[in-house]
């Protein structure tokens, strides 16, 4: 069977890249990557890339559909993109699991294709996915959204959401319906997939969406961790998710990384931790956190003053 990761990148969420294909290279070494790209990567990272063997970049991805520009729904609109993408790529793969690429895949006892295609297979459907509970209805009523976590079948899944898909994307006034009605990407998601497979929310409501790592996601803007907010972005306990990491970086590749490719969620990750790293890692970012906080400072008297 012909396994890929895939992840659609926008904007300067390329920072995560590095260690997306690090983690899975260590973890599921004989999976393939496609890395679907908003705009064009330096040459430092296409160099990173093509050092994996089986890494498929594709850049620009979006550029020909205008109706991106004029979404204006929460939740990272532009991650629309993702779900109504029929690349030809795809067909080469037997199954593909559509994640994040600010999640550190990490080993959690389980293969994680295995555990989908069990789950498709429970819910007889080709992708394998979970419709989110209405937070204000005490989690007992589905809402209509998926997870943006999304794996697929990928022969009977397309057969079945390619002429929806197709729909969406020729068909101005259909593909306003979908978008009026959906707050977030994975209201989109959760439409096209009603419409092309026609199931049961309230039993997919009961699926598991494992984080199958470590949600890097989490640390993006905070000035400070604490384990409440560790604990709720990865399935696995405070200690193996620590000792995970530490391993990961046993020989100094993942300090390696933060010192060419920086990326301030994985330092502060690995720092709240105490997971060590190298001296001249730990030097840059303190440069770099002063530097965020003294140009946060000016920003704040600026505004002061010009309100005054």
């Amino acid at each position: 069977m012909k396994k890929s990761f895939c992840s659609f990148v926008y904007g300067n969420y390329y920072r995560f890249i590095p260690y997306y294909l690090y983690c899975v290279s260590k973890y599921y070494p004989t999976v393939s990557v496609i890395i679907l790209y908003s705009e064009e990567l330096s040459k430092d990272f296409k160099k990173l890339i093509n050092s994996y063997k089986n890494v498929f970049l594709y850049e620009n991805v979006g550029k020909d559909f205008s109706w991106l520009d004029e979404i204006n729904h929460r939740g990272a609109a532009k991650q629309t993109l993702r779900h109504v993408l029929t690349l030809e790529v795809f067909k080469n793969f037997d199954v593909i699991y559509f994640g994040d690429v600010d999640i550190m895949i990490l080993e959690e006892g389980y293969d994680l294709f295995d555990f989908h295609l069990k789950q498709a297979k429970q819910s007889s459907l080709p992708f394998s996915n979970k419709v989110r509970p209405l937070p204000n209805d005490g989690l007992k009523s589905p809402s209509e959204r998926l997870t943006g976590l999304h794996f697929v079948e990928v022969k009977p899944y397309y057969e079945k959401m390619e002429p929806v898909i197709n729909e969406f994307l020729n068909d101005a006034v259909y593909r306003n319906k979908i978008l009026k009605i959906s707050e977030r990407n994975e209201n989109v998601l959760y439409h096209l997939c009603k419409s092309a497979f026609d199931f049961d929310p309230n039993k997919i409501m009961n699926n598991r969406r494992p984080w199958h790592g470590f949600h890097l996601g989490l640390v993006r803007g905070k000035t400070y961790l604490n384990l409440q907010t560790v604990s709720e972005n990865t399935d696995l306990t405070v200690d193996d998710l620590k000792k995970q990491l530490a391993e990961l970086n046993k020989k100094g590749d993942v300090s390696s990384m933060l010192l060419k490719f920086t990326c301030k969620e994985v330092y502060d990750t690995f720092n709240y931790l105490g997971i060590p790293l190298s001296m001249s890692v730990r030097l840059k970012y303190k440069v770099l956190n002063f530097k965020n906080y003294t140009r946060n400072k000016v920003g704040q008297i600026k505004s002061y003053l010009s309100d005054a």
